[in-house]
């Protein structure tokens, strides 16, 4: 033995398995969310750690998140994602990559409008309203089994705009007529006649129909009994109007064919017909406002033809807050809210969508061209965490950003700079 030469003994590799958990989570934390979900899928043991919430809390701060979708409803069918899924979809939502399908086409050419709450899709269609119905996640069902949805009908010409409030469907069409429905039921409540024209913009509190006219100037209605309230005479068309949340004001936003200030805001239990605020100092030339969002009781959202979003807050009107400026000089139609940081605007060619962070007004930080080489406008849009839902001249497109990658895409680097959505 004493001769004998001992043979050498082959080192043993370190397993990256057998590490500490601590030790592990110090390394995946290097890695972006779609390779952590790769690791997810490789044995038990990573499993287990990737699972982990300290792991996605971490990866989810460098991701934006949509809260609470659309400024006319709240929406808050998400929260029971996980933390894991909630970062995936925001990854999606970062490098532009969804999924698009048609929901429903149109026969003719149509200025349809939408409304998204919290169980269902609300889209005008011609002289009726239909509803479908909302998946948990977000998604719409199919249109097959949507078919015994409830329809609104009862205008003889097409529904302009409407609005989703509490029990009650709201329209206003082209006949001059304001009608009111159940929600539940889809029985008519209240059907009224307006004496100025058409209406091209409606909204109401729990007491109050307020109806912008295409003859100039607003009408208002008592819902329990359908009497008059009272006119506001203007000198122009009222294309957009909108209630605070408090449901003591509206603002109304009129086409700017006229030397006066297009955005005006107004006391809805006065009986004077001058407004109470006029936001911005000087008349600007087409400065016609289409839409209209408010996000609290002081914080108002407008669009229009003067390709700029504008955020105001009418406790100091005189100056918007903040401006965010089309680069393409295109008209905004339609604008949505998250009710926190970001707006997604619909323009006037080829549907485009764009979205604007508050924090960052200087540049648009995502751009979605909705049905591909199409050259409508978009004439009303809404979101939520999963979804961009379009309406445009022919047919709703439903673009659904919570889809899987296919596994045959090219591989993207873990080194490759993020987009500017996953920057903050």
């Amino acid at each position: 033995m004493d001769g004998e030469q001992l043979a050498p003994q082959k080192a043993i590799m370190p397993n990256f398995l057998d590490f500490p958990v601590e030790l592990i989570i110090a390394v995946l934390d290097y890695l972006p969310v779609r390779d952590l979900n790769r690791m997810c899928e490789t044995c038990r043991r990573m499993r287990e750690v990737c699972s982990r919430l300290l792991i996605w809390r971490r990866l989810g701060k460098s991701y934006v998140h949509f809260e609470n979708s659309s400024g006319r409803e709240v929406i808050t069918n998400m929260e029971s994602l996980s933390l894991r899924e909630k970062c995936r979809i925001a990854h999606n939502w970062s490098s532009g990559f969804h999924t698009e399908h048609i929901y429903i086409r149109f026969k003719t050419g149509l200025l349809p409008w939408l409304q998204l709450t919290t169980d269902h899709l609300y889209i005008s269609n011609m002289n009726k309203i239909s509803r479908y119905k909302v998946q948990s996640g977000g998604r719409l069902r199919s249109l097959q089994s949507s078919k015994k949805e409830i329809k609104y009908t009862g205008h003889s010409q097409d529904v302009n705009k409407f609005v989703v409030k509490e029990n009650n469907v709201v329209s206003g069409g082209s006949d001059g007529r304001a009608i009111v429905w159940d929600k539940a039921s889809g029985r008519t409540i209240q059907a009224l006649q307006s004496d100025l024209g058409s209406l091209v913009s409606i909204d109401a509190t729990r007491e109050i129909i307020v109806a912008g006219t295409n003859g100039g100037g607003v009408q208002m209605w008592r819902q329990s009994d359908g009497r008059g309230v009272r006119n506001v005479p203007m000198k122009d068309r009222v294309w957009s109007l909108i209630v605070d949340p408090t449901q003591r004001l509206f603002a109304t936003g009129t086409s700017g064919n006229t030397d006066y200030t297009s955005l005006k805001v107004w006391d809805i239990a006065t009986s004077e017909n001058t407004p109470m605020l006029v936001c911005g100092e000087n008349k600007r030339q087409g400065e016609g406002i289409l839409d209209l969002i408010f996000e609290s009781s002081n914080v108002l959202l407008s669009a229009g033809y003067d390709t700029f979003v504008r955020q105001w807050d009418i406790r100091t009107p005189r100056l918007p807050v903040m401006e965010f400026e089309e680069p393409s000089d295109n008209a905004v139609y339609c604008i949505s809210s998250d009710n926190n940081y970001f707006i997604a605007a619909g323009y006037c060619r080829h549907g485009i969508v764009r979205f604007w962070d508050k924090r960052r007004s200087d540049i648009c930080v995502q751009t979605i061209y909705v049905g591909g080489n199409v050259k409508s406008p978009v004439y009303s849009l809404q979101f939520n965490k999963h979804c961009l839902y379009a309406a445009l001249s022919h047919a709703v497109y439903v673009l659904d950003f919570g889809a899987y990658k296919p596994e045959h895409e090219n591989y993207t680097s873990p080194l490759e700079p993020l987009t500017l959505l996953s920057q903050y």
